[in-house]
């Protein structure tokens, strides 16, 4: 049972470290690029390979977090039932 609540939490903290270290910083960054497109005519290419990339990071590091918090979630709910 305690092997459980450790590994769930465990997860969770290191859901929530990925949040504060990866996705926050990311989440700027592609706030910044796309208020810098708006203000700008039209987008070039390049500008839109950076904003794929951005896309990219932020979608990899988020399932990467939903995965710990469904394994945390999984874990706290059925240690319970663990021997």
């Amino acid at each position: 049972m305690g092997l459980a609540f450790t590994a769930g939490g465990l997860a969770a903290l290191i859901a929530f470290a990925i949040a504060g270290i990866f996705l926050k910083p990311e989440v700027d960054r592609l706030a910044a690029l796309v208020e810098r497109e708006i203000g700008e005519a039209g987008a070039q290419e390049h500008q839109r390979l950076d904003h794929e990339a951005f896309e990219r990071r932020l979608r990899r590091w988020s399932l990467i977090q939903v995965t710990l918090l469904v394994l945390a979630i999984s874990a706290m709910a059925t240690a319970r039932y663990i021997p």
